[in-house]
């Protein structure tokens, strides 16, 4: 969970330190932590530290329900928790989602989410497939986005062309690709590369029994859409990343650092 989560980048950071600090137990003497309470912002500032090589060489492992036990006494405020997973919808522009959580915790967000409207609608047309649409919609919020990002718009056009061999429109694909893709990928081999890819998905006769077969997943479509959103929050003048990727970011490295040293530990699956 993201409570979880967050409990456990604070112990990380916590563990972390008291071992940089040649601390004989990473806890206190009676087992229980030090830290009593954390936010996410703090935690996350806290996490960034790395550890050092020359760290203290003192073997410490921790078991899974130990490590567990001791995650379970840092409290978060369930306030912070809740910023955090309102600015995750808001930033990814899950309206919907925004609007049922506001509902169910309670908790009133500054942003207002009727704006999230236009980015939600362009999200949710690239990740059912419906790329021309999710094209008109960016030009009529605001014409400069796919002017002034050539990258966005040559991906939005390459997952067009994905849908087409999707739908087993192969003369058209291939009409498509000339027409819309070709010229720009000539002129730069990064782009060439990702067209030669995708275009190789016509060699086989079920492309999503190939194995090119993640260009047809739903995670190809997300990144586009994941790109899209965040070109208009550019365009906006908006945070771009979320709190919580952020957070999450600042958690692996505080485990690397951990890593680094002698302690033995159980990550986190991300």
């Amino acid at each position: 969970s993201t409570a979880h989560r967050l409990r456990a980048m604070s112990r990380a950071h916590e563990h972390l330190r008291r071992i940089r600090a040649g601390h004989p137990d990473p806890f206190n003497d009676d087992g229980s932590s030090s830290s009593t309470s954390a936010s996410p912002s703090s935690a996350a500032s806290a996490a960034s530290t790395s550890a050092s090589p020359s760290a203290s060489s003192r073997h410490s492992k921790i078991s899974l329900a130990e490590w567990n036990a001791r995650m379970e006494k840092v409290a978060v405020e369930r306030e912070h928790l809740d910023e955090v997973v309102m600015d995750y919808f808001i930033t990814q522009g899950y309206q919907e989602a925004a609007k049922l959580f506001a509902e169910e915790a309670q908790y009133s967000p500054e942003f207002d989410l009727d704006t999230l409207s236009a980015r939600s609608q362009i999200r949710s047309a690239i990740q059912a497939g419906k790329i021309t649409e999710a094209i008109e919609l960016l030009n009529q919020l605001n014409p400069e986005i796919l002017e002034k990002n050539e990258m966005l718009a040559f991906q939005l056009r390459q997952q067009q062309l994905i849908e087409l061999i999707r739908a087993g429109e192969t003369d058209t694909a291939l009409q498509y690709a000339a027409d819309n893709l070709a010229e720009q990928a000539s002129t730069k081999p990064e782009l060439l590369k990702e067209l030669e890819e995708t275009m190789s998905l016509l060699c086989f006769e079920n492309p999503a029994e190939s194995p090119l077969d993640f260009l047809l997943w739903d995670t190809q479509r997300e990144a586009v859409a994941d790109m899209a959103n965040a070109a208009v929050l550019y365009a906006e003048r908006l945070p771009e990343n979320a709190k919580l990727t952020l957070l999450m970011s600042k958690l692996r490295t505080a485990e690397t650092g951990l890593m680094e040293t002698d302690c033995e530990f159980p990550p986190l699956r991300l």
